[in-house]
């Protein structure tokens, strides 16, 4: 079976329309894992599935797949939701995980996240960071470079910017959002790599112009904090002659 990788396409509809979550975090201790099925329920955005993974019996969530009792999978990327409430199904989960990777295949450490599958934080990229790509992308109209805003942080911060750069990583579905992460070549003491997050998709390579607002000193728990960040951007694919 092919790698299978679980995105939540339109991921903030979907947590506003089948339920509330509560306290969201990750634990590298229940990644990259394989686990049988038990039991599961199917909705019209989730696919819920209670699994063993030898040690115990829990609940997990994948975007809408097909999937059977006694069936085997690799899981990776998880988050720990609790006291989420389906609307749906009309029901209260105590505890139980977002999976952001499934397959009956094992499921490799990539380029594409961290060890735990999810977005790389300012803290958590200084043990793996990036490398610089050699990229020189021309400006767009109002766009500024990656470097200006490192140097002139308080300048920007809460307000609309718009870069142009290179896609170097790329997450979808964690903390109910879609990461990436760009470059544009330029570089302000050692800070060339920008996060974003949005509901649009892109790859690793794609060139795009990514409009938003810039946040500063961002910390959404579980470790990730970001110096800056764009929130809710709008990504596009720029065009080429």
């Amino acid at each position: 079976m092919k790698f299978i990788l679980i995105s939540t396409i339109v991921s903030l509809f979907l947590f506003s329309c089948q339920g509330n979550s509560g306290n969201a975090k990750s634990e590298a201790g229940m990644d990259n894992q394989k686990v049988k099925v038990l039991d599961v329920v199917q909705t019209s955005a989730y696919t819920y599935l209670y699994v063993n993974n030898n040690t115990a019996d829990y609940w997990i969530a994948v975007r809408s797949m097909e999937a059977r009792e006694g069936e085997e999978y690799h899981i990776a990327g998880l988050l720990e939701m609790d006291n989420f409430y389906s609307k749906e199904l009309e029901r209260n989960f105590e505890k139980i995980w977002f999976v952001s990777e499934i397959s009956k295949n094992p499921i490799s450490l990539r380029n594409g996240g961290s060890e735990m599958g999810g977005p790389m934080s300012d803290q958590k990229d200084k043990a793996a960071k990036d490398t610089k790509i050699d990229i020189n992308l021309p400006n767009h109209e109002g766009s500024v470079k990656i470097a200006e805003l490192y140097a002139n942080r308080e300048k920007y911060g809460s307000k609309d910017v718009k870069l142009v750069g290179e896609v170097t990583r790329f997450n979808s579905g964690i903390l109910s959002r879609n990461w990436i992460h760009i470059q544009d070549g330029s570089d302000h003491n050692g800070n060339f790599d920008l996060t974003a997050t949005t509901a649009d998709f892109v790859n690793v390579g794609d060139q795009v112009i990514v409009e938003g607002k810039l946040t500063l000193d961002k910390d959404f728990g579980s470790g990730y904090f970001y110096s800056l960040i764009i929130e809710e951007a709008r990504v596009s694919k720029l065009l080429t002659n």
